[in-house]
């Protein structure tokens, strides 16, 4: 039996994205997710925040149009949503909150969490500093498959 873990695959990405960036992230997230389909990925995980995470719920919920089966969870480190996700949240199949409330270090819980609930991960990495990059040792430290996005001037982490 395949276990829901094997079919999950979690994203995490910069919240700061160069504008100029955005139109070929969202070519290469639609490739990728393809590709993530493709291999059997049904679940995936957005961390709900500004920039990458918020181009991957769209990017996602518009492959929902031609993939009903797969399924939107949206993972908020504490209860608050903010007012640039309600549309997506609408659309999602589940919303996770992981605490009541905002506490140091609930955004790195909040990604241990997606890792430990994945089989696979799709990232944007600029720098080796932050929480995409931890989240990225997380990755690896558990052996997710990785599903890098590499602009065409960029180097794989």
């Amino acid at each position: 039996m395949i276990s829901l873990k094997t079919k999950t695959c979690c994203s995490s990405g910069h919240r700061e994205l160069y504008p100029e960036k955005i139109p070929l992230l969202e070519k290469e997230l639609h490739k990728i997710i393809s590709d993530c389909i493709e291999k059997g990925y049904r679940r995936f995980l957005c961390g709900g925040a500004k920039g990458f995470d918020f181009l991957a719920a769209k990017t996602l919920l518009a492959h929902q149009n031609t993939c009903p089966e797969i399924q939107l969870e949206l993972v908020f480190p504490y209860h608050y949503l903010p007012s640039m996700w309600k549309e997506i949240a609408a659309k999602a199949n589940s919303l996770t909150y992981l605490s009541e409330t905002y506490y140091p270090g609930c955004f790195y819980a909040r990604n241990r969490y997606m890792v430990s609930q994945s089989h696979g991960i799709i990232y944007y990495l600029e720098k080796e500093t932050g929480g995409t990059a931890y989240t990225m040792r997380c990755a690896k430290n558990s052996g997710l498959e990785l599903f890098p996005i590499t602009l065409s001037s960029e180097s794989e982490w």
